[in-house]
C-alpha cells in the first residue's frame, strides 16, 4: 500500500496569542470572549487595524467586516431564533436583512426609511418619512387575503385609505385619521 505523508504536529498556544509577519506586524489576534466564554479572532490587514472580526461566543457567532480605515462596513449575527446581516456605506446609511423584522433600509441617522416585511403568512411594506417612527405610506396584505394601502402625513394621521371589507367590497377613505368622506367601489 501507498505511504501516507505524515503531518508535522499541531503546535498548541494558549489563548490570548497573535501572530506576526515577517516584517513583524501583528496579522491575526486570538483571545477568550468576556468571561472565558468563547472565542474572537481578529484578522488585521495591511494598516494593522482590524480587517475580519469573528466571535464565537456563548450567546451565539458574529462575523464583522471593515473597509481600510478600520470602519465596520458588514456584519453577520446570530440572534435568538435567527440571524442578521447588516452592510453599510460610509456616510452611515445601511441595508439590513433580520429574520423576524425582514429588510430595512436606513439612513445614516440609523432610522428606517423602507423595510419590507413578512410574517410568513402576509406582506407589508413600509416608507417612513423623517425619524417619526410612523410609515407614510404602506402597502400590506390583511386577513381577508386583499391588499390595503395607506398613507399619512407623517404624525400617524392617516389621509388615504384603500383596501377591503371582510364581504370584499373596495373601500376608499379619505381626509384627517381617514374619518373624512367615504366611498366604495
Amino acid at each position: 500500500p501507498p505511504s501516507r505523508p505524515t503531518r508535522p504536529p499541531m503546535t498548541a498556544a494558549t489563548l490570548p496569542f497573535s501572530i506576526r509577519d515577517s516584517k513583524g506586524k501583528v496579522r491575526f489576534l486570538m483571545d477568550a470572549g468576556g468571561d472565558d466564554n468563547g472565542a474572537v479572532m481578529v484578522i488585521m490587514n495591511s494598516k494593522g487595524l482590524p480587517g475580519v472580526g469573528l466571535s464565537a461566543l456563548e450567546d451565539g457567532g458574529s462575523v464583522e467586516v471593515t473597509d481600510e480605515s478600520g470602519a465596520r462596513v458588514a456584519s453577520l449575527r446570530s440572534v435568538p431564533n435567527g440571524g442578521i446581516l447588516r452592510v453599510s456605506h460610509q456616510d452611515g446609511r445601511s441595508v439590513e436583512v433580520d429574520g423576524s423584522a425582514g429588510v430595512k433600509v436606513q439612513g445614516s441617522d440609523d432610522t428606517a426609511h423602507v423595510q419590507l416585511y413578512s410574517d410568513g403568512k402576509s406582506g407589508q411594506v413600509n416608507v417612513y418619512g423623517g425619524s417619526s417612527g410612523y410609515a407614510v405610506a404602506q402597502l400590506r396584505t390583511i386577513s381577508s387575503g386583499a391588499g390595503r394601502l395607506t398613507l399619512t402625513n407623517g404624525d400617524g394621521s392617516i389621509l388615504l385609505d384603500a383596501g377591503a371589507t371582510p364581504s370584499r367590497v373596495g373601500l376608499l377613505k379619505l381626509e384627517a385619521d381617514g374619518n373624512g368622506a367615504a366611498g366604495t367601489i
